[in-house]
């Protein structure tokens, strides 16, 4: 039999990590992501410059890579921007800026059908811009379960085809 004491204890921690992980400002580090206040500061100095002075963090944060890149998202509402920063330096990598498959260029998508990717299964489809806000190319993300990105280059039209995607995005 389970004692109630320990119950009670336990409930009270995760109830009170919850209300905490919860309520912590854009420009405050959480512990599971080691993201320092900087970091934040940089994806809002990039989201302010390139013209998303209306959206908001909408706590889903994901790192992955070497260096450690930092992937914030953030929305106004009607759609995200991704701001991936390196956790190191505070640069900014890129801006991810949601957009629907039918706003994607013909060539772009024809390249990305060259893939074998259901494109149609995608959750979500960036233009992808560098930090000065010039678009470097597209994304298709989150394809066929959430496990297969598509990246298409659109000056090249390099085709990149990640195939186990750990850093799926919420929806």
């Amino acid at each position: 039999m389970l004692k109630p004491r320990p119950i009670a204890l336990a409930s009270v921690i995760v109830i009170g990590s919850l209300t905490t992980a919860c309520s912590k400002p854009e420009n405050e580090s959480t512990a599971n992501t080691g993201i320092s206040p900087s970091v934040y500061s940089s994806a809002r100095k990039a989201l302010d410059d390139n013209g998303f002075t209306d959206f908001q963090p909408t706590g889903e944060v994901h790192v992955s890579g070497t260096p450690a890149v930092a992937e914030i998202v953030y929305s106004n509402g009607d759609k995200t921007v991704e701001i991936d920063v390196e956790k190191a330096s505070g640069n900014i990598v890129k801006i991810e800026e949601e957009t629907s498959l039918d706003a994607i260029p013909a060539d772009i998508v024809k390249k990305a059908k060259e893939s074998g990717v259901d494109l149609g299964s995608c959750g979500i489809y960036q233009a992808a811009k560098n930090s000065s806000g010039k678009l470097e190319g597209y994304e298709f993300d989150d394809c066929e379960l959430s496990k297969k990105d598509v990246d298409v280059n659109a000056e090249t039209l390099d085709l990149d085809v990640e195939m186990n995607d750990d850093t799926t995005r919420d929806s």
